[in-house]
């Protein structure tokens, strides 16, 4: 009786905050940069920060935040339409670091990687917010790593972003 409950609160609550905001109000934004990319552990039932720089290599995850201008304030509560005023048309994934035996330092490892969750919006990944997260696909090796993120508008405008070491086990 207690779970029929909470389920009927629930639909009810949610019917209720669907009506509120039944339109989108369209903002434009331009991407202006990237945020501290930062290296996560994905090993319990949320991602955290890695505990003294370690990290399990099957339990990585990148965290890339992009930085946004908007072309209004934002209202808390308020449901906007994010429209990008310059779309973006690839993101890169560099390894300063040797990634295995086939990709050296100085490779473009995006391929390696996934996005995370697994549901893909668009084809550059999952965005929660403005953040992208990705886990590898293919597991690096063991030692040091260090990645450069590079994300590239269409029309041509290019933001960098290098992350600090991480030791993968």
């Amino acid at each position: 009786m207690k779970n029929k409950l909470s389920v009927l609160l629930a639909l009810l609550c949610t019917a209720m905050c669907c009506e509120e905001f039944e339109e989108y109000i369209p903002c434009q934004v331009t991407l202006t940069g990237i945020g501290k990319v930062e290296h996560l552990d994905n090993a319990g039932s949320v991602p955290v920060a890695p505990v003294g720089g370690v990290v399990s290599r099957q339990a990585y995850m990148l965290r890339i935040p992009l930085d946004f201008e908007y072309e209004k304030e934002t209202v808390e509560g308020t449901y906007y339409e994010y429209i990008l005023t310059d779309t973006i048309a690839n993101i890169q994934i560099i390894s300063l670091t040797a990634y295995d035996e086939s990709h050296p330092a100085g490779t473009d490892v995006n391929e390696l990687f996934m996005n995370y969750p697994l549901r893909q919006e668009d084809q550059f990944g999952y965005m929660y917010g403005t953040v992208f997260y990705k886990i590898p696909r293919t597991l690096p090796q063991s030692g040091v790593h260090r990645f450069k993120v590079v994300v590239t508008t269409r029309k041509g405008e290019e933001f960098t972003k290098e992350t600090d070491e991480i030791t993968m086990q």
